[in-house]
């Protein structure tokens, strides 16, 4: 099944916000899954993306059986800064993020044929190794958003924090449910976040240490299970939503870089990561005022 995707466009092409839907509907004796991760953190270019991966699973145990399933294609899960180098081919990452969506529209790296062969072990994986991925949301914030909120929220890594949870919401499930999500940063205390966007729910605390953060909720609707997990890539559900994150952030850099060379045509592109950034800052300077666009449209202040 195709999943739904919108896009919205802005300056420099951007994508705002890439939101994939399918229905996740509570399914009897499955196990609901979120997990998320971002791309773009360290960065001054470019956009932060957020993903939030949703699964509907008969156990945790069937993930590693469904991997193996889909390596015989020739691609894998994982982490997505060994799946990508800039300057790299893209079509390693694309053809399992659009593999995963059921969508052969307008790749630009990967072969058409290898994202069919991936959008297949994903089709048969729920009957197969009772594991379905059934929804995907990505937030991109773009510069001029990311500078607001760290106005607002006066850290990157509160910034990370807040947005996460607010994806997080955004997936509504009344069943139980379980939450792993990548580290935010070296943060190892979360209950105050979760209590914040949670109310209604008692927390308690399993562990809160440098290697994973764990706390428990029960209340008369569900029983919440939330964990944040160092290097939590390791975790199949965690790695795909990284290679969304990373997939659509290198989109969006191919639409910031293009533009600019549209204008400054022996522009060396960027990645967008600090020193190489201030490069490119420097080059594109004369022409930005040309043109007159803020530098808070495209510089990230942390």
């Amino acid at each position: 099944m195709e999943i739904e995707m919108r896009v919205v466009f802005g300056i420099f092409g951007k994508r705002n916000y890439i939101i994939s839907l399918d229905d996740c509907g509570i399914i009897l004796h499955m196990l609901k899954i979120i997990a998320t991760d971002e791309a773009g953190y360290g960065p001054n270019l470019g956009p932060l993306v957020i993903t939030a991966t949703e699964w509907n699973v008969d156990s945790e145990e069937s993930f590693p059986m469904f991997a193996k399933e889909l390596e015989t294609t020739g691609f894998s899960i994982g982490d997505s800064k060994k799946k990508y180098h800039s300057g790299g081919s893209l079509a390693p990452l694309e053809t399992v993020v659009l593999g995963a969506n059921r969508t052969t529209e307008k790749p630009v790296a990967a072969d058409v044929k290898n994202i069919e062969a991936v959008a297949a072990v994903f089709d048969s994986a729920k009957e197969k190794f009772g594991v379905q991925l059934c929804d995907v949301r990505s937030r991109i914030i773009h510069p001029a958003e990311f500078n607001e909120l760290l106005d607002k929220y006066d850290s990157k890594g509160a910034l990370l924090s807040e947005a996460t949870m607010q994806l997080i919401q955004s997936a509504l499930f009344a069943s139980d449910t379980k939450i792993i999500c990548d580290k935010h940063g070296g943060r190892n205390k979360y209950l105050a976040l979760l209590q914040h966007y949670y109310p209604d729910e008692m927390f308690s605390i399993e562990c809160e240490s440098t290697a994973i953060s764990t706390y428990h909720a029960k209340s008369a609707k569900r029983r919440l299970n939330i964990s944040f997990i160092a290097k939590g890539e390791t975790e199949i559900p965690i790695a795909l939503s990284s290679m969304f994150s990373k997939y659509y952030r290198e989109l969006a850099m191919l639409d910031f870089n293009a533009f600019w060379k549209r204008h400054i045509p022996e522009l060396k592109p960027t990645a967008g990561y600090p020193e190489d950034a201030v490069r490119f800052r420097r080059d594109i300077q004369e022409k930005q005022q040309e043109l007159g666009i803020p530098d808070n449209e495209i510089w990230r202040r942390k």
